[in-house]
């Protein structure tokens, strides 16, 4: 089994999802493709998680109580340390062309729950943090 590490930094893949299941199976997915992993239920605690400890990447959920997604990126993007930090929306919303237009600079992808398999997912986000060619065995 390869090991993928990040190159650029070293915190974990933080898990923004109000779903605790759903959280679970992500988390347990991306630990089995050896990534530390992190989780947050929603959007005002995923960004102190964040100032607790940046991470690697995050994967978002667009739907969540108390701060959703759209507002969580802007809050996010609003601090320049935080500016460049990788996003991935994985949402079970119909995302829209207006809601694209709204993410359009601020996520690196977009996926929609039930669209990839948990291992795809897992690809998704060594395709976002490995540069081609960088794995560890």
């Amino acid at each position: 089994m390869a090991w993928f590490r990040p190159v650029a930094c070293d915190g974990p893949v933080l898990v923004v999802d109000d779903d605790a299941d759903a959280r679970a199976r992500v988390c347990g997915v991306l630990s089995r493709d050896g990534w530390r992993t992190a989780e947050a239920e929603d959007g005002c605690r995923g960004l102190d998680a964040v100032g607790a400890e940046r991470p690697c990447l995050i994967l978002l959920d667009l739907m969540m109580p108390e701060m959703d997604g759209f507002a969580f990126l802007r809050a996010l993007r609003a601090q320049p340390e935080w500016a460049h930090l990788p996003v991935i929306v994985l949402t079970a919303k119909d995302v829209s062309g207006e809601d694209r237009k709204r993410l359009a600079g601020q996520a690196d992808r977009i996926i929609r729950k039930g669209q990839l398999s948990l291992d795809d997912l897992a690809a998704a986000v060594r395709q976002v943090l490995v540069p081609v060619g960088l794995s560890r065995s």
